[in-house]
């Protein structure tokens, strides 16, 4: 546990990751995809872990993601992170829950120490979930940790617009958030002349964009937008540049697709496998998180039944992907014991849930 305060805490470079960890990569369904394994080579393992990404197109290979498993594995546990293809295409569809189950197949296939915690981030709540209320495979999970998960999918997506909680709260929002929004709605917008065409140009607008720094400015992202656009169909262009933000309008597509219900997200509502789960759920989440918000884990906490409930943490020095800046850590500086003691608590829950405490 001593490790994983070390490296995940706000007094921690977040560009440095422990040394001596290897990583292995598994093909899985006829090598469609992989699972990366880590172990670390200095200490031999006492827990195993199995983390499931949420959508990023980088999967296992995103920088934050790996450093995690690093840290995880070097605390002592096997970690497992399937490189999921649905989460990899940004789109969420019914296929995620089988990828994942093969993916854990394939884990449960090493030789573990003990039997594996699961941890999920984001989006993948609902693949989590739906692996713990599984009939076969739910009691394979020695207990699972849910980090910024939701409970209302639609709710999630209208807030990741405009970042309003209520008319006292709001939490600023990645702009270049809305494309991904689009990608999981192409299907309801029957405008568009080559949705072929809109769909690979919004990915290559996408990946060479979202969760950058450096392209979190209009001023960056918006030429790069234009000069994507010029592949796109010249009936489709504005629609395009709309869905990236670049002309007004695309808050309101898809806030009328979402409230009129023409989008069929019943599928992704966690609520169906509650009354299934075969192993606890620690509900984690960062109070800055600008994609789904915090209310979230207070709403997805109470509606996990008592026998359910492992551990409850909302912390204000983690966002959607990582620890706050730290101008922000010193503007709450008159809150940083609270937050640093909810900070170990979060960790020591990690630890339970890898079986290494």
């Amino acid at each position: 546990m001593f490790t994983l305060l070390w490296w995940l805490g706000p007094w921690m470079d977040q560009q440095k990751s422990p040394s001596d960890i290897s990583l292995d990569k598994i093909p899985i369904s006829n090598g469609e995809f992989e699972l990366f394994v880590y172990r670390s080579q200095k200490k031999k393992s006492k827990g195993a872990i199995y983390v499931i990404p949420g959508l990023h197109y980088e999967g296992p290979e995103d920088i934050r993601l790996d450093r995690f498993a690093r840290v995880l594995a070097a605390s002592g546990m096997i970690v497992g992170v399937p490189a999921l293809p649905t989460m990899k295409n940004l789109i969420m569809t019914p296929s995620v829950w089988e990828e994942n189950i093969q993916g854990f197949e394939c884990f449960l296939q090493l030789e573990l120490p003990k039997k594996p915690g699961v941890f999920s981030i984001s989006a993948a709540s609902i693949v989590a979930f739906q692996l713990g209320a599984h009939e076969r495979w739910g009691r394979y999970i020695r207990e699972m940790l849910t980090f910024g998960g939701y409970v209302d999918w639609s709710e999630s997506l209208i807030f990741s617009l405009d970042g309003k909680i209520d008319e006292d709260i709001y939490i600023p929002v990645d702009p270049l958030g809305m494309p991904v929004i689009f990608l999981n709605l192409l299907e309801q917008l029957s405008e568009i002349q080559d949705k072929d065409v809109f769909k690979t140009q919004l990915l290559q607008f996408v990946t060479s964009t979202w969760e950058k720094e450096e392209m979190q400015s209009f001023a960056c992202y918006a030429p790069l937008a234009k000069e994507i656009s010029r592949d796109v169909a010249l009936q489709d262009r504005e629609l395009f540049l709309q869905a990236c933000g670049v002309e007004e309008g695309g808050v309101d597509i898809i806030r009328r697709i979402i409230l009129d219900e023409l989008y069929d997200s019943s599928w992704l509502q966690p609520k169906q496998f509650f009354h299934k789960m075969q192993t606890k759920v620690t509900v984690a989440h960062g109070r800055e998180d600008g994609v789904i918000p915090f209310t979230q884990a207070e709403r997805l906490w109470g509606e996990i039944g008592l026998e359910m409930r492992g551990g409850y943490h909302v912390t204000g020095i983690y966002h959607h992907t990582g620890l706050i800046s730290l101008q922000k850590l010193l503007r709450m500086f008159l809150q940083l014991p609270t937050e640093v003691w909810n900070s170990i608590g979060l960790v020591r829950s990690i630890a339970r849930v890898g079986g290494v405490v």
